[in-house]
């Protein structure tokens, strides 16, 4: 492996964790007004916070956003890109269950859908915060194609 390219990507890569909320064959789709590229539709989704891992990043995000209660039942895949303004990303997506709760969109939130996978692949790419790995994420779920939570590790 090049270790400039290494270097690159696991030192200024910002860590991702994203949920997709699965509710009576719906996702939970939530529109931002918080972000750089102006009001998006995207899935719950923020920084991973340090010493946090993966998955409590995930849960915590949609509390925040959305405050919804969620089981996390697999992941839906690991993006790497580079983001509409120009930061490398690193975004680990995950499919979750509606487990309890009530939706209070957190600040900066402004709207809610619950939407079919298909009725995503078929919004306006503007209108989607990053339409490829969006787009890419649906097209995952509508082929059921998930890698198994067993995969993650934590090492404290």
């Amino acid at each position: 492996m090049n270790q400039k390219v290494y270097r690159r990507y696991s030192m200024n890569s910002i860590l991702i964790a994203s949920t997709a909320v699965l509710m009576d064959g719906r996702l939970l789709m939530i529109k931002e007004q918080k972000n750089e590229a102006g009001p998006t539709w995207n899935f719950p989704s923020g920084h991973v916070e340090p010493g946090e891992d993966i998955i409590s990043a995930a849960r915590r995000e949609t509390k925040e956003e959305t405050g919804l209660d969620i089981k996390i039942a697999e992941s839906a895949g690991i993006f790497q890109f580079t983001s509409r303004t120009g930061h490398p990303i690193l975004l680990f997506q995950f499919l979750a269950e509606f487990a309890g709760g009530s939706i209070k969109l957190e600040n900066g939130m402004t709207e809610y859908k619950w939407m079919t996978a298909q009725e995503i692949l078929s919004m306006d790419d503007n209108g989607l915060r990053e339409p490829g790995v969006i787009k890419q994420i649906a097209r995952s779920i509508l082929k059921q194609s998930y890698i198994p939570l067993s995969f993650f590790h934590t090492i404290s």
